[in-house]
């Protein structure tokens, strides 16, 4: 996993001292890394991953199931804060008291949209911005694509160095420079346009 040195050094000492909170928000932009951070914590503390889904009835089900379980395991919502308020306020219960073996953890990228009460109820861990070099350290496993440079310029995420690794560089900038092209050719007719209205007013 590229990056991320000081979060993962928190949850390493976190883990160490027997201080991992039992409720986790994890907070980044779409595509920082937030589901690579949670398989590292899983193997960090040693536990079954189960992913929960996002409506009412997946958080109920979940609800059930929990006191259930008798390994340790981490309980993970993708995208929290895509849930509704309804589906949020049912996962409330999970969170006020999680049994023993229980970590649950939280993605969000939009602090907002999340209620307050599921905010305070847990730890926030913030995803941290790449830089250019780890932006091009991630770029290398393309090893065909001679487009470092334009990768570290273009991306602030891993996931958008896939993205338009996927899409093609050399595609990507030509459309760019069509639609910077585009764009100066119609302001030029506008202004073209605009000034012979006011030629034809007068």
């Amino acid at each position: 996993m590229i990056g991320q040195k000081r979060i993962k050094e928190r949850i390493h000492h976190m883990s160490d001292v027997g201080l991992f909170p039992k409720v986790t928000i994890l907070y980044g932009a779409k595509g920082s890394g937030k589901h690579l951070m949670v398989d590292y914590i899983s193997k960090l503390l040693g536990c079954v991953k189960y992913e929960c889904g996002k409506s009412i009835e997946e958080v109920r089900a979940i609800q059930a199931l929990a006191p259930k379980l008798s390994q340790d395991v981490l309980i993970v919502v993708y995208d929290a804060d895509d849930m509704s308020v309804q589906a949020q306020n049912s996962f409330l219960k999970l969170t006020e008291e999680p049994p023993k073996n229980i970590y649950v953890i939280l993605t969000i990228k939009n602090s907002e949209s999340l209620l307050h009460t599921l905010h305070t109820r847990g730890s926030v861990l913030l995803m941290d911005k790449y830089s250019m070099n780890e932006i091009g350290r991630y770029s290398e496993k393309y090893k065909e694509d001679d487009n470092k440079h334009t990768y570290e310029m273009l991306c602030t995420t891993p996931s958008e160095v896939d993205t338009l690794h996927n899409y093609g560089v050399e595609d990507f900038c030509n459309y760019v420079q069509k639609v910077i092209d585009n764009i100066a050719t119609t302001s030029g007719a506008n202004a073209i346009s605009r000034s012979e209205e006011r030629r034809v007013g007068k």
